[in-house]
């Protein structure tokens, strides 16, 4: 019998949703701007004599329909064809995931460390005051851990979730061919 996920598997799915939920807009607005960009050329009334006048024709009937397009066409395609999007996503998520908790965050922390002692003042405040700042050994340690710790789950995740992928991909495949 197929056990029920755990707390902490329903807290981590809310979690990616959330993510992904809330990310969206932040990639809508420039692949709208985009697409729009491209249709003016593709009709020819982006030129310096013309984009003006394109730009000035229906801004909020365009800003609608590519807002409304690139939101249905990916929800039309993730809510029937789910059984293949979810590898996808769940290979996706492996790999952006622990590079975005576990190895930029403490990169860029040993990136302004590191610059910060070399220069001799604040980051951000060109003044050319020297600063006073103590960054530890342990601290350095476990940024490194944490980086070699998240390559290791970014390559087992992204491994573990690829065989899953793949399993998925053919048990599809022997159902279609059987029905």
């Amino acid at each position: 019998a197929p056990q029920a996920p755990s707390a902490a598997y329903a807290v981590a799915r809310v979690a990616i949703a959330a993510v992904l939920i809330f990310s969206y807009p932040l990639q809508c607005d420039p692949t709208r701007t985009a697409c729009d960009q491209l249709l003016g050329q593709a009709i020819g009334a982006v030129s310096p004599a013309a984009g003006k006048a394109y730009n000035e024709r229906f801004p909020l009937i365009r800003h609608l329909t590519w807002t409304i397009l690139l939101v249905a066409i990916p929800c039309c395609i993730a809510v029937t064809l789910r059984d293949y999007v979810m590898p996808i996503l769940e290979v996706f998520c492996s790999l952006c995931g622990s590079l975005l908790i576990f190895c930029l965050p403490p990169l860029y922390f040993l990136r302004i460390c590191g610059s910060a002692s070399r220069i001799g003042q604040t980051p951000g405040k060109p003044d050319g005051k020297p600063r006073e700042i103590t960054v530890w050994p342990r601290e350095r340690i476990a940024a490194y851990f944490n980086v070699g710790f998240g390559t290791v789950a970014l390559v087992g995740g992204t491994v573990g979730a690829v065989i899953e992928m793949v399993n998925k991909y053919r048990e599809l495949s022997k159902a279609g061919k059987t029905s």
